[in-house]
């Protein structure tokens, strides 16, 4: 409705209205309770148990990975009490699942992940190929 086509005592309802809204929305931030980063962290890893799910989010299979030396990996076990090799090398599990690890790049154009994960009473093995793209290498003697 036009405010001209009001009574009176509506148009004084609608100011009302309109001045509670225009001060609870000038009253400042309202809280709900602390953020983890107020309250001196964040929240606890959850525990997960379950059976092994062996995975690699990062780096994708299918992606060539443009590094000189070395990249980061990682994923889950799908259980946070398993213990997890790497091409040998044991690797930390969080609470979760994830793990995070380096991994080394030589010259070759593919690099081969071998995942071992084990439970007390599971265990499971991953084969994962990561390509890397070479880089230039210059011959040890000029061409002219």
């Amino acid at each position: 409705m036009y405010l001209a086509a009001m009574s009176p005592s509506t148009v004084g309802q609608a100011c009302c209205v309109l001045v509670a809204l225009l001060l609870t929305g000038c009253a400042g931030r309202v809280s709900l309770g602390a953020t983890p980063l107020e309250s001196g962290g964040l929240p606890p890893v959850p525990e997960v148990h379950g059976p092994l799910r062996l995975s690699v989010v990062y780096p994708d299979s299918l992606a060539r990975i443009e590094v000189e030396d070395s990249s980061f990996v990682f994923g889950s076990v799908g259980d946070g009490s398993a213990l997890l090799r790497l091409n040998g090398t044991a690797v930390p599990v969080a609470r979760n699942g994830a793990w995070l690890a380096w991994i080394p790049f030589r010259g070759d154009s593919i690099v081969t992940l071998l995942l071992e994960a084990r439970t007390a009473s599971d265990s499971a093995r991953l084969e994962y190929h990561v390509r890397h793209a070479l880089r230039f290498v210059p011959p040890p003697t000029p061409l002219w």
